[in-house]
């Protein structure tokens, strides 16, 4: 792969996360190699200028008509996969995460190494279960969510009259045979109070486990910021 490798953050208005989430991509091993599309999600955001300094960044104004918000994802996919035909791969971002400094070179080893590759995650979610075929860095999945998720051109093709959310994108994806890969280690974090941070995911789990004051994410938390993975 030696094209640069796309990254795609759809904006909604939270600058501040907007902020932290550029600060750690701009330090991130690889960034010379990828170029940076902020997708403007509504109409009247600004995006300071000096944000996108040390980057190759675009900001992309982009009328959702009736997919709103939620399907954020799938109309911003649709429209890069179109305009940057040469592409065949994407790593996005919610823009309320932070991500770690090799998450652009694990997303590259990614889209190299595993030719059946449909979607791919640098975020290992629990509550999503994890597949072992005994690869040391990679696991399967049956889902993912979208954050720090590696889209591939061919699943995007397939899904794109039928504009979804990631359980119904992970779904199709693996009845189409395509693979769903997911680094052991998470390469991304999520800052906001969407996902892991959220009460919907958690009730599966024991009393011990789930929030605020479980032990999941401080052990996910020590593995992001471990420099042994």
């Amino acid at each position: 792969m030696t094209e640069p490798l796309l990254c795609t953050i759809p904006y909604c208005g939270r600058l501040n996360y907007l902020r932290m989430l550029l600060a750690t991509l701009r330090e991130a091993d690889d960034i010379e190699r990828t170029r940076v599309l902020i997708y403007k999600t509504r109409p009247g955001l600004d995006v300071p200028e000096k944000l996108l300094r040390g980057l190759d960044a675009q900001v992309v104004e982009l009328d959702l008509g009736a997919h709103k918000n939620r399907l954020a994802h799938h109309s911003v996919w649709q429209h890069v996969f179109v305009n940057h035909y040469e592409h065949d791969h994407l790593l996005s971002f919610d823009c309320d995460a932070a991500v770690h400094p090799w998450a652009l070179v694990k997303t590259r080893e990614m889209i190299e190494r595993f030719p059946d590759l449909g979607m791919g995650c640098l975020f290992n979610q629990e509550s999503y279960v994890d597949i072992d075929f005994g690869d040391p860095l990679y696991f399967l999945k049956r889902q993912i969510g979208f954050l720090g998720v590696v889209m591939s051109r061919k699943v995007v093709a397939m899904m794109w009259d039928k504009p979804s959310v990631d359980s119904i994108y992970s779904k199709a994806c693996v009845e189409a045979g395509l693979k769903i890969y997911c680094t052991r280690t998470s390469f991304v974090e999520h800052l906001g109070w969407e996902g892991l941070n959220s009460p919907d995911w958690t009730l599966g789990l024991p009393e011990g486990d789930r929030m605020p004051d479980g032990q999941i994410r401080i052990a996910r938390a020590r593995r992001f910021m471990s420099e042994y993975q």
